[in-house]
């Protein structure tokens, strides 16, 4: 066992040691290769002169250590910045793994991530798990290959090393692979090779499928597989263990330490395919140290197997982290300058501390644990440590740990139990630049040496400072202490703890308030303080406060950026001011005024208005309201307001004047202080006397202008007031602008010929105006007048029926009420639309006419009977008027009833013979267009014929038809698209069979009552009778219309 600090349990197998030699480059591991009784002839002789060199070489490799000065210390040292660029970084990026097992929170294991470009060219870093066969050596079964032999070639390639060697003090290795190969010529299959399965000490096998693949495998032992192999073995060196210790909170590294893995193991193919007894991998104990101002959080202990291997450029540290609670108000150390940590000292071995006797061996064999030939290794190496932390040592860990009842490793090279010298506490005394003021002072002791000679330190006999220590600030003659870095209590720690006691130098200063106005000294305020430091005060307040006192700054040199001098001279300020001038006005509040010293005031801000007024009234003289519209004018005021400048200290009046936006006193003015006086005006404008209605100006009673006031100039502020009054007398009245308008209906009644058939009826209305009242003085319309109505309504007259005639235009029709005349007069309308006249124009009605079968001729002496006037209905005639009777002919239809009241009816008589049956029209005729008279004669006015057919009953009111009658009307028979038209008379006749005597008879029979225009009727009888209709309708028209032109 190396003691380390470091102590090394050296394995009694043969064993050979070296440190890590180089930081930056490759690494040389300790490796063990166990006695193997199935050693080949090469090997033999060097195994059993390793055997025989044993002890001697235990001792001899122990005293190399300590003259090594801890050589993995220097390869810890190497920072991330000096590892190529592509590599991770040590401990920023190390990834933290957690023991599970330990269910403790205080430390954790940060595994950093290989280089990604390293691992590809390397090859998984897993632990792969190879097939271990149990084959015996392969027997002959052919004579023919009894001599046949194979070549082997295994290279060892260290990937994390630029030349990849793989470095080894472990000469069975060396000697087997020569320059880092293994050649074996010409051997048989079933050769012995070598017990490839286990990787050299400190080093791990990155691509053990290899051995499979190439030879047959027993166990960890490689023999020749009946084929030749050239092969390489890719090796990487394990990853040394970097140990933390961190602030919880702020994450600083308070200190670090590291232990090399180059005497460690890792696992053999035997012990992953599941033998435990095997060479598994390596495990380390992390143990917690003491750091002053610190409690460590959870626990002290932290027990982990070597999970990291090295890439090239990149030691991929396995970082176990323990994390501390800060106890103290003080800032940490100061960073010692090449400091490891950002201020705690990087420790590490230092082999020279170590009484070598304390060493001892562990012996063992495969298969057997540590504790069956070392006993109770776990005592020993507790004991170990509590010697030694006694004797003044940190304990911070065993590397390649081992408890009692772990399988003996012979890979191993050695264990090393951690014991780090206690370094003594620096206590410096330096000002803020760091310069020392007194000598630094050294801690050290340890009261559990019964040597107390030097406090018990005696480094020669392995003890150093242990226990508790306390620094104490010096008391230095013109400096305070100002900053303490570092607890001032604590115990020893493993490293360099410098506790800085940092002072500043006293030093004194002053502000001087000074008022310029009287030259003299306001106060002045004390300062005391650090050379360099910042002066902490403020010249705000003071300013402040002066300023409310009345005073007006003037000048201040000092600054919030000024710092002590060691001049006291240098730290001296003055702050000027002069005296402040209030101007009072009469808004300036009563409290602002400034006082003098016994409190009282010298103006009153309310005697600084004066005002003069101008009053003007204006009365009726009848003793009435005035009405009129007093002037905005007629009430002015002129305000003198007085400026009195005050000594806002004094309280006194000054000359004043304004200087950088201040008021201050105008020390060149030596004239007597007095209130200054100014007014808005000095004059009163003229006041026009306003207008009232019905009244005008009789007086002014003062200043006056005519009927108004006149200007008034030259007030003062002890003008008095001036009141003036204006009187008003009523005017005379008279009415003008009477209006009477008249407004008329007359509704006449008269042919077409303009006689009067009835007498007209008139209606009439006035629109009267009461006249406009007027003043007289004047001549204002005071009051308009009124009309009696705006609108009259004449309702309209009720058209009569007048016998003979029937009206034609002029009338309305509502409703079936025929009426004229009706509308809404105004008094603004013209005199015509006022008055207006309505003339009902009629017509006389018209007669029934016989004629002859041609339909023009009338008959002659056969009566020609007017119409009879519809007693309801001014417009109308009574509908089916009888046909006169004429001897010895038979009228065509029994009645007619005329479309046009005022025009005459043909009406076709035949004679009384039979009238034949008419034949069927080939075709239609064209009718003849009838001559035009060139000298058209009124006819004479027929006489009334003697016989006239009586008037009949107006009939029973039928059954309704089921099929309702159009209203009669001249129609067009459409049912033939021919030129001939068959034209209906304007007089509807009824349609018959047979032509009846006058009267004409009716009949109930639906079938003969059925009018032509229905066109309903399909029997050949009312087709007949259709068609001699038809014939007589255009013989009637014929004549007709000549008869129309004769009479016209």
């Amino acid at each position: 066992m190396l003691l380390g600090t470091t102590l090394w349990l050296a394995n009694s197998s043969n064993m050979a040691h070296a440190d890590q030699a180089d930081g930056n480059s490759d690494t040389t591991l300790v490796t063990n290769e166990v006695k193997d009784t199935e050693t080949t002839s090469e090997q033999t002789d060097k195994t059993d002169q390793n055997q025989s060199t044993q002890s001697s070489e235990q001792v001899q490799t122990n005293g190399e250590n300590a003259e090594a000065k801890a050589e993995v210390a220097k390869n810890v040292e190497v920072s991330a910045t000096e590892l190529p660029a592509q590599d991770n970084k040590i401990s920023e990026d190390a990834v933290k793994v957690e023991d599970k097992t330990a269910n403790t929170d205080l430390k954790k294991t940060e595994q950093e991530s290989s280089d990604k470009s390293a691992n590809a060219e390397k090859g998984s870093t897993q632990e792969n798990t190879p097939v271990i066969t149990n084959n015996k050596k392969v027997e002959e079964t052919a004579k023919d290959d009894v001599n046949k032999t194979y070549n082997i070639t295994i290279t060892a390639n260290n990937v994390a090393s630029k030349d990849g060697k793989v470095k080894t003090s472990n000469s069975v290795w060396d000697y087997n692979f020569k320059d880092g190969v293994l050649s074996l010529k010409d051997v048989k299959d079933g050769t012995r090779i070598y017990s490839l399965g286990v990787a050299p000490t400190g080093y791990k096998l990155l691509n053990p499928e290899v051995l499979e693949q190439n030879f047959r495998m027993e166990g960890n032992t490689a023999y020749v597989n009946g084929k030749d192999a050239n092969v390489t073995l890719k090796y990487a060196p394990i990853s040394p263990i970097l140990i933390k210790y961190v602030d919880e909170d702020s994450g600083e590294v308070l200190s670090s330490s590291s232990v090399g893995a180059n005497t460690s193991s890792t696992a053999s193919l035997e012990y992953q395919a599941g033998d435990e007894a095997a060479i598994g991998p390596s495990k380390f104990l992390a143990h917690a140290i003491d750091i002053p101002g610190y409690e460590l959080v959870g626990d002290a202990t932290f027990i982990d197997t070597y999970n990291n291997v090295q890439s090239l450029g990149n030691y991929n540290y396995q970082v176990v982290t323990f994390k501390y609670k800060k106890v103290m108000d003080n800032p940490n150390p100061k960073q010692e300058k090449g400091s490891g940590a950002q201020y705690g000292e990087y420790f590490g071995p230092q082999w020279s501390t170590i009484d070598p006797a304390d060493a001892f061996n562990l012996t063992g064999a495969k298969g057997l644990t540590y504790e069956h030939d070392n006993g109770d290794v776990e005592a020993k190496v507790d004991a170990l440590a509590k010697k030694y932390e006694n004797q003044g040592y940190t304990y911070v860990g065993t590397f390649n740990y081992h408890y009692n009842t772990d399988y003996y490793n012979w890979n191993e090279a050695a264990t090393s139990v951690n014991l780090v010298p206690n370094k003594d506490v620096t206590v410096k005394y330096v000002d803020q630049n760091g310069n020392e003021l007194a000598s630094e002072d050294i801690l050290s002791g340890n009261p559990n040496n019964p040597d107390q000679t030097n406090n018990g330190i005696n480094n020669k006999n392995h003890w150093y400072s242990a226990g508790e220590w306390e620094a104490t600030p010096k008391t230095i003659n013109g400096y305070t202490l100002r900053t303490t870095y570092g607890a001032t209590k604590g115990k020893y720690t493993p490293y360099k703890y410098v506790v800085t006691f940092e002072y500043a130098k006293d030093t004194t200063g002053k502000v001087i308030y000074i008022d310029d106005t009287n030259n003299s000294t306001l106060k002045t305020d004390s300062l005391t303080g650090f050379v360099g430091d910042k002066i902490d005060y403020s010249t705000t307040s003071s300013i402040a406060d002066y300023e409310k006192q009345g005073y007006v700054l003037v000048s201040d040199n000092f600054s919030a950026d000024k710092t002590y001098q060691d001049n006291a001279d240098e730290n001296t300020f003055e702050v000027h001011f002069k005296h402040g001038v209030k101007p009072v006005t009469p808004e300036t509040p009563t409290p602002e005024v400034p006082k003098t010293p016994d409190g009282k005031t010298v103006v009153n801000p309310t005697d600084l208005t004066k005002k003069v007024n101008l009053t003007v009234n204006y009365v009726n003289e009848d003793g009435t309201q005035f009405t009129g519209t007093v002037p905005a004018n007629a009430k002015q005021t002129a305000t003198f307001t007085g400026v009195a400048y005050v000594d806002t200290v004094t309280g006194q009046l000054v000359n004043a004047k304004q200087e950088n936006g201040s008021w201050v006193i105008d020390e060149s003015n030596t004239a007597t202080p007095q209130i200054t006086w100014t007014s808005d005006k000095t004059s009163f404008e003229g006041v026009t006397s306003p207008t009232e209605k019905g009244y005008h100006v009789t007086n002014v009673s003062d200043h006056a202008d005519g009927t108004n006031v006149a200007a008034i100039t030259g007030l003062t502020k002890d003008s008095g007031d001036i009141n003036i009054t204006v009187t008003y007398t009523k005017n005379g009245e008279e009415v003008v602008n009477k209006q009477n308008l008249p407004a008329s209906q007359i509704v006449q009644y008269v042919d077409d010929q303009g006689n009067v058939l009835r007498e007209e009826k008139k209606q009439t209305a006035e629109f009267t105006y009461s006249g406009d009242t007027k003043d007289t003085v004047t001549g204002e319309i005071t009051k308009q007048g009124s009309w009696n109505e705006t609108s009259h309504n004449f309702t309209a007259e009720e058209v009569p029926v007048i016998d003979g005639y029937v009206a034609v235009s002029g009338y309305t029709n509502n409703d079936g009420k025929y009426v004229a005349g009706g509308f809404v007069a105004t008094n603004t309308g013209s005199n015509e639309e006022r008055n207006k006249v309505f003339k009902v124009v009629y017509k006389k009605i018209g007669k029934i006419i016989p004629v002859g079968p041609d339909g023009k001729t009338p008959i002659p002496d056969a009566p020609t009977p007017s119409y009879h006037n519809d007693p309801t209905n001014p417009t109308a005639v009574v509908p089916n008027e009888p046909v006169p009777n004429v001897p010895g002919y038979k009228p065509s239809v029994p009645t007619v009833t005329p479309e046009k009241p005022t025009e005459d009816t043909p009406v076709v008589y035949t004679p009384d013979t039979p009238t034949p049956k008419p034949e069927e029209p080939t075709g239609p005729v064209d009718p003849v267009t009838p001559e035009t008279p060139t000298n058209p004669t009124t006819p004479q006015t027929p006489q009334e014929p003697e016989n006239v057919v009586p008037h009949p009953e107006t009939p029973a009111t039928p059954d309704t038809p089921d099929t309702p009658a159009p209203t009669p009307h001249a129609s067009v028979d459409n049912t033939k698209k021919t030129k001939s038209t068959t034209v209906v008379p304007h007089a509807t006749v009824a349609k018959n069979t047979e032509v009846p005597d006058s009267p004409v008879r009716t009949t109930n029979n639906p079938e003969e009552n059925t009018l032509p225009q229905t066109g309903e009727d399909d029997t050949t009888k009312a087709t007949v009778a259709g068609a001699a209709i038809n014939l007589i309708s255009l013989l009637g028209l014929s004549g007709y219309g000549k008869r129309k032109r004769r009479k016209n």
